[in-house]
């Protein structure tokens, strides 16, 4: 069975008004956290790979400056997370295979950092970015110049693995991508935030989780099934589709409240993240 450890990689900072409906006009700390699962047969493998100084790079000039503007990050030198996986003894050069969630900078910014990985992504989320520059790519929070340059020639389309049914304990999602040959790790698809975004489904030998990415960006959204502000989910995605995969997650929480639900932001993921060494 695999075994998942959680990092954070730095944050951003927002207003919760704007994240979750009702929240206050408060500044809050957005953990761009990401996993290291180990897994017996597929190997070392990575969901997501947060912030690095590359963002501060990538940033320096408009018009992707605006994106700093926007969404103001903090990040050390030693929270990337190649630094923090060679601490617990894992070389860059071990890890296989990286899920990418989605393209945005905060879940992609240390991808350049693992030369031998294979990237698994949706296909719907990186073809209509794949020759986005400036603007055009602004406006999709993509910043092209995260992703390693021979990119095209080592990412996989997930829908190329196999598609299979969901354990039933998982309803009301009931297919995902196989990462594995038995089953324990699981793409999901989990659309709305933007196009293309997947969750990944870990069964580990004594407990289960969901990690799913920016569906939310607060756990208490879908507890009690509470959207982002308008503005956001008009900015960032398709509202209708954002309130379907919310609605879903609400649902199998109340089915199922011992599955670990962790969106990528969320202060209680962080706070099952590895203190940095």
């Amino acid at each position: 069975m695999p075994k998942l450890t959680l990092f954070q990689t730095g944050y951003c900072t927002h207003s919760e008004a704007m994240v979750i409906k009702g929240g206050q006009h408060r500044s809050l700390r957005f953990y761009a956290t990401c996993a290291l699962i180990e897994h017996p047969q597929w190997g070392l493998g990575l969901f997501d790979t947060g912030y690095t100084q590359r963002f501060h790079t990538a940033t320096q000039h408009y018009p992707q400056r605006l994106y700093a503007n926007l969404t103001p990050v903090v990040h050390q030198e030693e929270e990337a997370l190649v630094y923090q996986l060679k601490q617990h003894g894992v070389s860059a050069q071990d890890i296989r295979w990286v899920l990418l969630s989605h393209f945005h900078a905060d879940h992609i910014g240390g991808c350049r950092d693992f030369p031998n990985a294979r990237f698994y992504v949706h296909s719907a989320a990186y073809l209509p970015l794949r020759h986005k520059r400036g603007f055009s790519a602004l406006r999709k929070g993509f910043l092209p110049s995260l992703l390693p340059d021979s990119f095209d020639t080592c990412w996989q389309a997930i829908e190329t693995l196999p598609k299979k049914p969901l354990p039933p304990h998982l309803y009301p999602f009931t297919e995902g991508y196989a990462l594995s040959a038995d089953e324990s790790l699981m793409a999901i698809e989990l659309p709305g935030h933007c196009p293309g975004q997947l969750g990944l489904y870990v069964q580990e030998a004594a407990s289960e989780t969901f990690l799913i990415a920016d569906a939310c960006w607060l756990s208490q959204s879908y507890q009690e099934q509470r959207p982002p502000h308008p503005v956001a989910l008009a900015l960032l995605g398709d509202a209708s589709l954002y309130h379907h995969t919310l609605a879903q997650l609400h649902t199998l929480h109340k089915q199922n409240p011992d599955l670990r639900l962790l969106p990528t932001h969320c202060p209680e993921t962080m706070a099952l993240c590895q203190p940095l060494i």
